[in-house]
């Protein structure tokens, strides 16, 4: 299990190892696996044409809106999508993170998974749209 940071403002590295060299980007996440954090800077904001992020198939994974400076849990970051939608697969636990989306919002745990989501905002899902909740119980 291993912990990843992103942040849009680091100017290190971008291999997503501490917040010097944090990814600027969620995108960079491809290698998530079962049980690891990644910890979004709570000034964090990016745009995306579409987001899908997928987490750990056995053990969740867990995103958390963090200060930076102090690393204590702050809720804050944000992942817009200008146009397309958001998709968040698997296990997971998300803490703290404002979603916006053009087209839909997916929550898809999977048959035996489940997600956990504190303090979050789901925003601009159009009217007439569903928001989606499969495998969540």
């Amino acid at each position: 299990m291993a912990t990843y940071y992103v942040d849009s403002n680091a100017t290190g590295l971008n291999d997503g190892s501490s917040w010097t060299d944090a990814w600027a980007s969620i995108s960079s996440t491809t290698t998530i696996s079962d049980g690891d954090t990644v910890l979004i800077a709570s000034d964090h904001s990016e745009t995306h044409t579409g987001l899908t992020l997928t987490f750990g198939t056995t053990t969740p994974s867990y995103l958390i809106s963090t200060n930076k400076t102090t690393g204590a849990y702050e809720v804050g970051a944000e992942l817009l999508c200008s146009s397309g939608g958001v998709d968040l697969n698997n296990n997971a636990r998300i803490r703290g993170v404002s979603f916006e989306t053009a087209t839909h919002m997916r929550l898809n745990a999977g048959s035996n998974g489940y997600q956990e989501h504190y303090e979050l905002t789901f925003y601009g899902v159009p009217a007439g749209v569903a928001f989606a909740w499969e495998g969540i119980n």
